[in-house]
């Protein structure tokens, strides 16, 4: 059986999902690995109408989920999964299938996942979906910080003020305009799983970076760093991540910060090298494009 999950769901929904996603096999890159964030990002998507969760249930219990995160102004949705008990692929494409019942039309599906979640990739070679290249994710341990301290800059980087939330959200959209999340949705975060640190130069907001987190998580996502394009080559995402590694740290429970980036990036990998990160993970990137009428596949 296939249902559209509620609020009431969540709390099921977020214990599959944790079980899933903490898997090679099955992991999504738009699905966090704790599962204090995985719930508390349902129901917010569920309370902001911005997110549709489609599950497949055997003897009353779910036994599948797909997620779509919907932004709506640039026809696009973030998916995770599908998630299923076993390699199934049937069942994924049931819940896929289910998921583009229920999705407006036109709806561009972004899926991003481990190279080992070989069910995806599956998935998506017989769906059709485009492929958009690999990321990385890199990982940086307290052992290494402390074997490879940076404390570049940290002065001039300095958490976002009140008065800076309108630069911020602008600049952020503009540099990340189908981003899965908006400046907005980060501004609506911090103190509560995210803190923003800017550098600010002549009034204008140079570059910035996003720290994700839950009270007690033992990682720390550095989720977002960004330049402004003419600012670029002058050392100000160093001393952004300088400053993010430092706060991160000085947690008590962090044992741990990771980031994501481009394969091809060979600069910012080599930025993250020197200062001390591992690969940890290569995720795959797929895009599925649901046009006015249906384009599936089996049809």
């Amino acid at each position: 059986m296939i249902k559209i999950c509620v609020l009431s769901d969540i709390a099921e929904v977020a214990d599959f999902m944790y079980w899933a996603n903490n898997r090679s096999e099955q992991y999504s890159g738009f699905c966090s690995t704790n599962r204090q964030i995985i719930q508390s990002d349902l129901e917010h998507g569920l309370k902001s109408q911005t997110d549709l969760i489609v599950a497949s249930c055997e003897a009353g219990a779910i036994d599948g989920v797909m997620t779509a995160h919907i932004d709506s102004a640039v026809q696009s949705a973030d998916c995770c999964g599908p998630f299923v008990k076993d390699y199934d692929l049937k069942q994924a494409e049931v819940l896929f299938e289910a998921m583009l019942t229920y999705l407006p039309r036109p709806m561009a599906l972004q899926f991003f996942f481990s190279e080992q979640n070989n069910l995806c990739l599956e998935l998506m070679k017989k769906k059709g979906a485009k492929n958009q290249g690999r990321e990385m994710i890199m990982n940086l341990s307290l052992e290494r910080c402390h074997e490879n301290p940076y404390h570049y800059g940290l002065d001039e980087v300095k958490p976002l003020s009140k008065a800076q939330n309108d630069s911020f959200i602008s600049l952020h959209d503009h540099i990340f305009p189908e981003s899965y999340v908006s400046g907005k949705d980060v501004v609506f975060s911090i103190g509560k799983s995210r803190s923003v640190y800017v550098i600010e130069n002549e009034g204008i907001i140079r570059g910035y970076g996003v720290l994700r987190y839950t009270t007690k998580a033992k990682t720390v996502a550095a989720e977002i760093i960004a330049v402004r394009q003419e600012d670029r080559g002058k050392s100000y995402g160093k001393k952004i991540l300088s400053k993010m590694l430092s706060e991160a740290f000085e947690r008590d429970t962090v044992t741990a910060v990771e980031l994501v980036v481009e394969a091809g990036n060979t600069a910012a990998i080599g930025l993250y090298t020197k200062m001390g990160f591992d690969v940890k993970m290569v995720n795959c990137g797929y895009v599925y494009q649901m046009s006015d009428i249906s384009n599936r596949s089996d049809m």
